[in-house]
């Protein structure tokens, strides 16, 4: 009798997880209320197994040409997580045909606080300066590439976070000439339910900056910049832009 209970049980949830199986991808993400400025395009596949051809990532409360998209994203739901219900999804985004940014994560918790890791993303640096309001119109060039160990989701954004960035051998060009800043690395951190991101101030531009990003719509930034030797004589020309200088003999940085 209890060869034929277990039977029956294993049969069931076998079933449901053929069954789960079977669900569109496209049917569960339109059960999904997503925040109105991302929309997605091309679903496919399964909750089991989905690609979706683009995620389009507008900007409220700015320029509305501009915007951001990832582009062929895949997330496949690991079978042992799901039969101990706590499923976790590995996801993976972009390539060197399809533009955007390119990497991978691990997504678990899925049930209660949201839960990142074993992030990395690799993103042009003009991509993330087309997206800012500058002073001057320029453009970055070379990759930003991002590390996140651990996220955890909370309000506004996050309850725990811990990640490096790292952009090696940047350069920008503006005025139609190019300047190499040097490596530009920072810190990633979770500050009072905001995403926290410090520069490491050991740098050639002697940038010291913090920055807080609340939602999309709210970002401040407070540092400055205090030239030194190794700050690139091409950008001399480009610090009245910035504004005036202290009493210290520091360019202040807020936004």
């Amino acid at each position: 009798m209890k060869k034929w209970i277990v039977g029956v049980v294993v049969f069931i949830v076998v079933y449901l997880v053929f069954l789960a199986t079977q669900i569109p991808a496209q049917w569960a993400i339109n059960q999904i209320a997503l925040p109105k400025h991302i929309a997605l395009y091309g679903i496919k596949g399964s909750v089991w197994h989905t690609s979706i051809d683009r995620i389009m990532v507008n900007n409220p409360g700015y320029d509305a040409n501009k915007g951001y998209s990832v582009n062929q994203v895949t997330a496949e739901v690991n079978l042992l997580s799901f039969l101990i219900f706590n499923p976790s999804i590995t996801t993976t985004f972009g390539g060197s045909l399809v533009g955007g940014p390119e990497g991978q994560a691990t997504i678990s918790q899925l049930s209660g606080d949201i839960e990142i890791s074993d992030l990395n993303i690799s993103v042009a640096a003009n991509d993330i300066v087309q997206q800012l309001t500058l002073p001057i119109e320029l453009t970055a060039q070379k990759f930003i590439d991002l590390t996140v160990d651990e996220f955890v989701m909370g309000k506004p954004l996050c309850q725990q976070l811990s990640g490096t960035m790292v952009w090696e051998n940047a350069g920008v060009k503006a005025f139609d000439q190019r300047v190499d800043l040097g490596a530009l690395n920072g810190t990633l951190a979770c500050d009072k339910g905001a995403v926290k991101f410090t520069f490491d101030p050991k740098n050639n531009l002697g940038l010291t900056l913090t920055a807080h990003i609340y939602s999309l719509e709210r970002i401040s930034g407070k540092g400055y910049i205090i030239p030194g030797d190794k700050f690139p004589a091409k950008l001399n020309d480009l610090l009245p832009f910035i504004g005036q200088k202290d009493n210290e003999g520091r360019y202040p940085l807020n936004f």
